[in-house]
């Protein structure tokens, strides 16, 4: 009978969780879509995703996204595709919230072992699962690596749990643990960390941390070791900046601290346009809040839920320290953080939290839970409507203005959007803004595309030499500004810049294309020839080519 209870106990917690979690976000799975900022690239568009081949699966086994070493994450999305008889933004939601939901499962069995308090760790749970910080995970198609990769993390973990606590099959859960790591290395190599994790686990179970202990953890740091490797070699140049990145990732524990305790102004980019030293004050306060937390965690050592809960979440947020830019130019699009960062590591605090329901459960039974359902009502609803704002790419980017106006790459998004509608002043206006905060290629070059839709020749021309300013190796700002020189007559100076484009791109089509008409309007016949028979070795049934090059051998 009472295994019985306990069953039906359980199924009715899996229930409520997932109740609540349909109940905030089935209005925005079924009606969101994907978003231009990596979704098609990542998920829609990428080639190998359109079809289950051995060719495809291999490459994702092989190849880097364009950074990230993520073929799980792969393979999940193949298996959208198939559910939803095509790409449908419903499905990819639909399975990213399920993964959530699962996670919030997960994360209340792992602080019931940890804490001792079932109801304090479902009420944790539940907290964890409607939190606006998490939203982005789950309404965001692309970040289907996180929650998956955390997925396979947590059950890890909970294996490990088992392993220390059923003495009749320890091995089989040790093996699992280790199994279901290489399963959530697949999936993302952000969880690296698990090793150390586990390491506190024993320390906040007082088991003596020794070399005994550290080498049975050893197949665990061997995986992570292998896939950090392979994780470095997909990393840009840039993964050197150790300074910049300890003193923007201590702003970004304070920005996700701050987010989960009053979680407010949430955005797809918190962008940083002042300068990355200890002499900023928004830094050196940062700095000093890391330092001052830890010398009080140490002085509290012996309570140990804090050290854990603190170097649990530190510890978590360290490999996402290394992504405070998204440009090559990396002191020119500097970001704080990204929500789904601090999604693993919030689970640091919520162990805080169900510690401390535990310690008032007693005492305040009642206000205890009126105040976690109002809590939790609230969460939910800010979640509801954080949800919406991932419906579409203007949406997203429309809000990132609205609570960060000093965002250049917002703007940018915006201009390109309202550029596609048709609204050309508008989109003007997005770039220009753009501008006013930071020059950048991406604006002067959309710039330049609009000048020429416009008939705009001389101001598209400028706008491609202000994008090559900023990045000499923009190789379409090449091809389309020889392509205006030509217009005008100016065969040789394009002919310059086409050639530097192929040497970074020989096998452009657009600039061999480009070139050999250049010589033939040059009056350089063989040089045309040339190019153009180079071309048609790419376009084989291109018929346009074919008549260039005989009505050049006449």
């Amino acid at each position: 009978m009472r295994t019985m209870n306990a069953l039906t106990r359980n199924i009715g917690i899996v229930m409520l969780f997932f109740a609540v979690t349909i109940a905030v976000y089935a209005t925005a799975v079924r009606g969101n879509f994907f978003v231009e900022w990596d979704d098609y690239k990542l998920i829609v568009e990428n080639p190998i995703l359109q079809e289950v081949s051995v060719r495809n699966i291999r490459t994702a086994f092989t190849a880097y996204d364009p950074e990230l070493y993520i073929p799980l994450t792969f393979m999940s999305y193949h298996a959208d595709r198939i559910l939803g008889g095509g790409w449908n933004p419903s499905v990819t939601h639909g399975i990213n919230l399920i993964l959530h939901t699962l996670n919030a499962l997960l994360v209340t069995w792992i602080l019931s072992v940890l804490t001792g308090n079932r109801k304090a760790s479902v009420i944790a749970g539940l907290l964890f699962a409607v939190h606006p910080l998490h939203t982005e995970a789950v309404m965001w198609a692309s970040a289907r690596k996180d929650v998956l990769s955390i997925f396979f993390f947590l059950l890890s973990w909970s294996s490990y749990l088992q392993f220390r606590r059923d003495d009749a099959r320890p091995l089989r859960w040790y093996a699992t643990a280790v199994f279901l790591l290489f399963l959530a290395l697949l999936s993302k190599v952000v969880v690296v960390t698990l090793p150390i994790v586990l390491l506190m686990t024993d320390y906040l179970q007082r088991r003596r941390i020794d070399f005994s202990n550290i080498r049975e953890k050893s197949p665990f740091f061997l995986l992570s070791f292998v896939f950090g490797v392979i994780a470095l070699f997909g990393q840009r140049s840039g993964s050197s900046l150790y300074y910049e990145k300890f003193l923007i990732g201590c702003k970004a524990i304070f920005l996700y601290l701050g987010k989960l305790v009053v979680p407010m102004k949430f955005s797809i980019l918190y962008p940083f346009t002042e300068s990355i030293s200890i002499s900023n004050p928004g830094i050196l306060f940062s700095v000093l809040g890391v330092i001052l937390i830890s010398i009080l965690v140490f002085l509290f050592r012996n309570h140990r839920s804090l050290p854990f809960a603190w170097m649990f979440f530190t510890v978590t947020v360290l490999p996402t320290m290394s992504n405070f830019t998204k440009s090559d130019y990396y002191f020119h699009d500097v970001y704080v953080g990204s929500d789904r960062y601090a999604y693993i590591a919030s689970i640091g605090v919520f162990f805080l939290l169900a510690g401390l329901i535990s310690k008032v459960q007693g005492r305040l039974n009642a206000a205890l839970y009126s105040v976690s359902a109002l809590i939790l009502a609230v969460f939910g609803y800010l979640s509801y409507q954080q949800s919406f704002l991932w419906k579409d790419t203007g949406v997203l980017f429309v809000n990132v203005i609205r609570h960060y106006p000093n965002s250049h790459l917002a703007h940018n998004n915006v201009g390109a959007i309202l550029e596609k509608q048709g609204k050309y002043d508008l989109a003007v206006g997005q770039y220009r803004e753009s501008l006013a905060i930071r020059p950048n290629e991406r604006a002067y070059y959309n710039l330049a595309q609009l000048y020429v839709k416009a008939g705009r020749t001389e101001e598209a021309r400028g706008m491609y030499l202000l994008t090559l300013e900023q990045n000499p190796g923009h190789t379409d700002a090449k091809v389309n500004l020889a392509a205006l020189l030509i217009r005008s007559g100016s065969y040789d100076e394009a002919i310059v810049y086409l050639q530097k484009a192929l040497e970074e791109e020989p096998k452009h089509e657009e600039a061999m294309f480009n070139l050999a008409r250049a010589y033939e309007l040059s009056g350089s016949r063989e040089n045309a020839l040339g190019w153009y028979r180079s071309l048609l070795q790419l376009t084989l049934e291109d018929q346009e080519i074919r008549e260039k090059i005989n009505a050049l051998l006449r």
